[in-house]
């Protein structure tokens, strides 16, 4: 336990100044990870601003979920944490599941920060979770900055065992006497992540039995990489811009000239400035990289979108319509 309550004080100091202050938001299953976060938490309360819990009941598993919240508001009782439920049922047919549970538990997290005027949550993402999400994303199709994977700060979020294997805390929990819940779907393969879990990893633990810890590393220095792309995209920008009535426009020879990671990175930036911060596809991207790189005397793009973006040989304009 001495560790794990190193490597959250550690976490929490690296913080940005104006974060270390506010109140933490716990957000808490039940299950081993974001109880055994919620141990630590609480054993470091004195060093640390106000913690509140957060628990989402979605009611997918029936009475083994309200099971889930009754636990978690017992162990708040326990150590005298007011803490926030939401009971939300969504039911196992919705399209896209896991992706909806995501939306509302992050509303919903989003409402008791404000609510406290102000405030991080803490989530309980660990090593196999970082390392599981890099595979997920290689298996669906990802750029640098997909695989690069979860910080341990942004927006608002902090996770404090980001560098902690699954294992380490499952030994926490044995030698502590922390009682968890365990939750069934996690067994089943009905989910991609749970077949990178079950199927994937074991294999890959055959040609490398530390290969957890190799991907947790790769998946730092792409993050890095892109995060310096990133950068100089958003200075390439800062340079180059000339604004419009209704947006700006970029000159195309230094954006063909540049390397392709910036180029991309660059448009890839220019359309989130106008599409409230909507991602462009890969499809899209070609088609605009395409224009730089072989710029005709005129041609229009309308994706459906509220965006037009006109190139000429000389620049190519964003513009909201």
């Amino acid at each position: 336990m001495k560790q794990l309550l190193k490597a959250i004080k550690d976490s929490h100091a690296s913080l940005p100044q104006e974060a270390r202050g506010l109140p933490i938001i716990i957000a808490a299953s039940g299950g081993l990870d974001s109880t055994v976060l919620l141990h630590g938490l609480y054993q470091l309360r004195q060093a640390l601003p106000v913690l509140v819990v957060a628990h989402v009941n979605y009611g997918l598993r029936g009475k083994e979920s309200d099971e889930d919240q009754a636990f978690t508001e017992q162990l708040c009782q326990l150590f005298s944490l007011r803490c926030f439920v939401l009971q939300k049922k969504i039911g196992t047919k919705a399209n896209d599941l896991q992706n909806k549970a995501r939306k509302i538990r992050y509303d919903f997290f989003t409402k008791i920060a404000s609510e406290l005027k102000g405030a991080i949550i803490a989530t309980a993402h660990q090593r196999d979770d970082q390392v599981e999400t890099f595979l997920l994303r290689l298996v669906q199709g990802a750029s640098s900055h997909g695989l690069g994977g979860m910080e341990e700060f942004s927006a608002g979020l902090w996770r404090p065992l980001l560098k902690c294997p699954r294992q380490a805390l499952e030994k926490i929990a044995q030698e502590n006497k922390i009682e968890f819940r365990t939750d069934s779907s996690n067994q089943t393969d009905k989910y991609l992540r749970n077949k990178i879990r079950q199927q994937l990893l074991p294999l890959l633990k055959t040609l490398n039995p530390r290969i957890e810890e190799h991907i947790a590393k790769t998946a730092t220095h792409l993050r890095s990489q892109a995060q310096w792309v990133m950068l100089m995209a958003e200075k390439f920008l800062t340079t180059h811009r000339e604004k419009t009535g209704k947006g700006f426009s970029l000159p195309i020879i230094p954006l063909k000239e540049a390397p392709r990671a910036l180029r991309c990175q660059v448009l890839q930036q220019a359309w989130k400035e106008l599409s409230n911060n909507l991602p462009l596809n890969s499809k899209k991207l070609a088609q605009l990289e395409q224009a730089v790189l072989f710029p005709q005397k005129k041609r229009q793009f309308i994706f459906k979108d509220p965006i037009l973006i006109e190139q000429t040989r000389y620049r190519i304009s964003f513009k909201n319509i």
